[in-house]
């Protein structure tokens, strides 16, 4: 079902279908389509272009680079083929600094971030608001649905860490101190390194 809708779309005349003319040709319900198309953009082959939705490869080329967020919220994907424009709402989930896939559409020059490649972080703090929601901090997310770690117990109103993970977010620690926050939020080294362990030692002496 999901390779025989990426052939229809791949044979289109026109590039983009809508979910209805997809579910005519092929019989079958919306609701299958959407599912299947669903499996199509996870992989980042499919996208949604206006009311349709469209392979990238037949609309615009597909790079990968370094996203850079601005305070407008838009952003900027830098790749080895220049910056490409992101307008906010082609963003995703994606955050300042993680690298993602980008198709640029040359008709619009601009681009719209298909999947996150790898995270820049994933932890996070927030504040508990009850039944499982949290509103992170420095983040575009907003507030999240989290679950909670087995073994921790939080209460409304607790500042916690939350992780991220591409299926969901997940309360890991409550309280913690500022020291533990920034090293953990800000993926810094618990340790110094060896050399410079090393280096310390020989001016101590």
């Amino acid at each position: 079902m999901i390779r025989e809708v990426e052939e229809i779309l791949r044979k289109s005349k026109k590039g983009v279908m809508t979910v209805s003319q997809i579910a005519r040709i092929l019989g079958v319900s919306k609701k299958k389509v959407k599912s299947s198309l669903s499996v199509l953009i996870r992989e980042g082959k499919v996208i949604r272009y206006g009311r349709g939705y469209a392979l990238i490869e037949r609309i615009g080329k597909k790079l990968t680079g370094r996203l850079e967020v601005k305070r407008g919220g838009f952003g900027f994907v830098i790749t080895d083929e220049g910056d490409v424009f992101v307008p906010s709402w082609a963003l995703k989930d994606a955050e300042d600094g993680d690298i993602v896939e980008v198709v640029v559409l040359p008709k619009r020059g601009e681009g719209r971030v298909v999947r996150v490649v790898e995270r820049a972080r994933i932890f996070f703090v927030g504040k508990y608001l009850g039944q499982g929601k949290v509103e992170v901090e420095d983040s575009r997310a907003g507030i999240v649905d989290a679950k909670i770690k087995k073994g921790i117990k939080v209460k409304k109103g607790d500042i916690v860490l939350v992780k991220r993970s591409e299926k969901n977010w997940r309360i890991v620690e409550v309280r913690s101190d500022d020291y533990d926050i920034i090293i953990k939020t800000f993926n810094l080294p618990e340790e110094f390194p060896r050399e410079v362990l090393k280096r310390l030692k020989t001016l101590s002496m």
